[in-house]
């Protein structure tokens, strides 16, 4: 008898329950919305609206679960499929990204978020078999989205770890006049710069993003790596021990120091 109210109820709480959503109610939205599931068949909209709560309250794992059911229900669904890969980027599930958006890009070439989603999915996997794939989206990418500095920062990523370093440079040149004030693609042309031996140069860019990001990792060993070059180890040295106030657990960090104190003989 109550399942049966339930059910009869079900349009009105699942109202309430987006309500609940949009005012930020998510605690409340959960409840009503697993009673809603518990009640009778399967609903797309409830299965997915309790993943949105679920990732709204940094629950990551029990999203995947729910988002996952959701797409069983309608696979077509293009919010519910970028809910679903952001979330498994999350938890390290990059190899269940690809799987499932690698055909998607050219199905979809106006949307930016599901191009943007595949790039991370091969970047964060770091696969040497990857690099092809994601340079060919990157490229198309590129095309389709000119505007877009993320999608030329993915690209110049890719195209620095494949040593192709002057396109490279081009791209993440391109990006930073597209986002100014974005420190990721300076920090990349800093490595890039680096890889070249413009020392002077890198030094320039990293000191720049440091100015604006003081606990960006990336750019700090790169940074101490262009001193070293430019026969300043102590000052290198210095420079990471101080990092060791925000990034003491960083194995990187530590790796780096290594390598300057045994350069100069400590």
């Amino acid at each position: 008898m109550i399942a049966l109210l339930l059910l009869l109820f079900a349009p009105d709480l699942y109202e309430e329950a987006l309500r609940d959503y949009h005012q930020e109610r998510f605690q409340a939205a959960e409840q009503k919305l697993r009673r809603l599931i518990a009640s009778g068949p399967a609903s797309f909209d409830a299965r997915f609206l309790l993943g949105a709560t679920l990732v709204r309250l940094e629950r990551p794992p029990e999203a995947v679960a729910e988002l996952k059911r959701a797409c069983a229900l309608n696979p077509r669904h293009l919010d519910a499929i970028k809910l679903l890969a952001s979330e498994q980027l999350k938890l390290g599930e990059q190899g269940e990204v690809i799987a499932r958006l690698k055909a998607m890009p050219d199905s979809n070439p106006r949307d930016e978020e599901l191009h943007l989603l595949l790039l991370q999915a091969y970047q964060d996997r770091g696969d040497v078999p990857d690099h092809e794939a994601a340079v060919a989206l990157a490229r198309k990418a590129v095309t389709r989205f000119p505007a877009s500095a993320a999608v030329r920062i993915f690209l110049g990523y890719e195209l620095r770890d494949l040593g192709d370093l002057e396109e490279a440079r081009r791209q993440l040149e391109q990006a930073i006049r597209l986002a100014p004030d974005d420190p990721q693609p300076k920090a990349l042309l800093g490595d890039v710069a680096l890889k070249q031996r413009r020392f002077a140069e890198a030094r320039q860019l990293l000191e720049q993003v440091l100015a604006r990001r003081p606990q960006h990792l990336q750019a700090t060993l790169s940074l101490a790596r262009a001193l070293v070059e430019m026969g300043q180890p102590r000052k290198a040295a210095e420079i990471l021990e101080q990092a060791k106030s925000w990034a003491d657990g960083e194995g990187k960090l530590h790796l780096e120091l290594s390598g300057i104190y045994s350069r100069l003989g400590d």
